[in-house]
Formats: C-alpha cells, sequence, structure tokens
C-alpha cells in the first residue's frame, strides 16, 4: 500500500494537515488539493513535511462546489481522502451543518449510484491537539480552532455555551484516517472518534491538569486558570475504532497537555522577538 497515491482536501486544516503528516510517515505519495497557491509554501516549509518534499504535489481547486471540480485532481489516485468542507472561516455552525450535509449527500450517493468504490466516514468529537501550521498564540487561540475551546477557560472566562464533553486527540482522528486505507478494513462504514469513557470529560478538570503539569507558567500568570466552562453530558461511544484499528485513543491529560504546551512555546518564541 505504501507508495500509493493520495488525495487529500483540506490538508492546511487542523486534523488535514495531521493527516498528510501520518500518511506521509507511512510511505503514501500524496496530491494535496489546495484553494490557493499560498498554501504550497505553508506545507513545503512545515518541519514534518520537508524531508518528505518528493512525496507531494499540489493541485488547485479554487471552487471545491463547483461541478467536476475535482476530475483532474483525482487521475491516477488510489485512494481519496476528503477533509475541507466548503464553509470557512470562524461560523463553527455554518462548518458543521455543512459536514452533516456531505454526510448525508454521500449516503444518498451511495445509495442511488452504487459505485465501484467504497466509502468510510470518520466523525471525530471535538478535536484537540497540536497544529503545526500555527506558530502564534494567537493564531492557536484563534475564534475558528477547537483547541481555544480548551483554552478559554484557562487564559480567560471560559465559554459562554456548555460544551460537549466529548473530545478526541488529532493524532488519533489521523490515525484512523491513515489506517483506513488498508483493504483489510471493510468499506461503506461509519467511524465515531470520541476519546476516554462513553459519558465523556468534563472541561473543568483541565484546570488541575494544567496546574499539575505547567506549575512554573502558571505561577507567572501565563495561564490564569480563573475561568470555568460547563460540561454538557453527551453520551458518545467511540470504541469500534479501537478494536477495528487496535489502539487505544489518547486520554484528555495528553489533549490538555499538548494544547497548552504549543501555545506556552508560542508565547516563549514571540517574547524572543
Amino acid at each position: 500500500m505504501a507508495h500509493e497515491l493520495v488525495l487529500i482536501t483540506g490538508g492546511t486544516g487542523f486534523i488535514g494537515y495531521a493527516v498528510v503528516v501520518r500518511a506521509l510517515q507511512q510511505g503514501y505519495r500524496l496530491r494535496l488539493a489546495i484553494r490557493s497557491e499560498n498554501d504550497v509554501e505553508k506545507i513545503k516549509t512545515a518541519s514534518s513535511c520537508q524531508k518528505h518534499a518528493a512525496s507531494i504535489e499540489f493541485i488547485v481547486v479554487k471552487d471545491m462546489t463547483k461541478q467536476g471540480a475535482f476530475v483532474e485532481a483525482m487521475n491516477d489516485v488510489s485512494f481519496v481522502i476528503h477533509v475541507a468542507s466548503p464553509t470557512g472561516g470562524p461560523d463553527k455552525m455554518h462548518y458543521s451543518t455543512s459536514k452533516v450535509l456531505a454526510y448525508n449527500a454521500t449516503q444518498d450517493f451511495l445509495r442511488e449510484q452504487k459505485p465501484n468504490f467504497s466509502v468510510i466516514n470518520i466523525m471525530p468529537s471535538i478535536v484537540l491537539g497540536r497544529h503545526e501550521l500555527r506558530t502564534t498564540p494567537e493564531e492557536i487561540n484563534g475564534p475558528n480552532a477547537t483547541n481555544s475551546f480548551l483554552l478559554a477557560a484557562i487564559l480567560g472566562e471560559g465559554m459562554p455555551i456548555p460544551l460537549p464533553g466529548n473530545t478526541v486527540h488529532v493524532d488519533d482522528v489521523a490515525m484512523v484516517h491513515i489506517a483506513a486505507l488498508d483493504p483489510k478494513v471493510e468499506g461503506n462504514q461509519d467511524f465515531v472518534l470520541s476519546g476516554g469513557e462513553v459519558q465523556g470529560i468534563r472541561w473543568d478538570d483541565a484546570t488541575e491538569i494544567v496546574r499539575r503539569r505547567f506549575p512554573e507558567a502558571v505561577g507567572k500568570g501565563l495561564l490564569p486558570l480563573k475561568g470555568s466552562t460547563e460540561t454538557k453530558v453527551c453520551k458518545v461511544d467511540g470504541r469500534k475504532a479501537e478494536r477495528v484499528f487496535g489502539f487505544r485513543y489518547m486520554g484528555f491529560e495528553e489533549q490538555v497537555v499538548s494544547v497548552v504546551g504549543q501555545y506556552l512555546d508560542a508565547v516563549e518564541h514571540h517574547s524572543k522577538q
């Protein structure tokens, strides 16, 4: 399977970039569908991609909603990993809605067209973890970054509305995307990805984790820990993916350490400039 050509959309996004890195590590050749030529340098200069530059090619797809937008991009590919959303920007509600509509459209297509290929839908809960392409504190805690859900109570007052207590590390999400390319994995099935217990996590548990794992930063006031985010209990069972792909989800503490560690690295880097 290694060295086969994979088309990936959304490769500069949070999940998409993690998928790109994982695919390169597993030996795949990649064709990345990008919206702008500006995205090429973002990928090429990222430390995780530099040594794999020969395995990456790019194709510009400015409007992915246009009929036939990906026809050229799909020439000679063995797999397609479609992570991109036609809705960009900070409106998370529109983004989530676009994902639901895409899922429903996929199911309709499979039922009506009966194509000679299979589709695996991978549906993560709230995704947390490092994002190599975000390098400033403002980007890491930006309005369109799910990591800001976690950082809200650590840096400020917390989220204004309750959040579902269901999270998953971005590296686990990327791993499953690539593992699902294995032809031994049965096609036309869904995987919900959510770490921890079925009942989920408590967002305010992050406060104690941060206090214990980053005492120096807390003492300096870099992590005020004065906020609170109410947790909405939603039971989500992600254990099917663990069974099929033979792994264990990273826990909430690993997710918190990943996000806060990157934030502090960015603060330190920019304080020296």
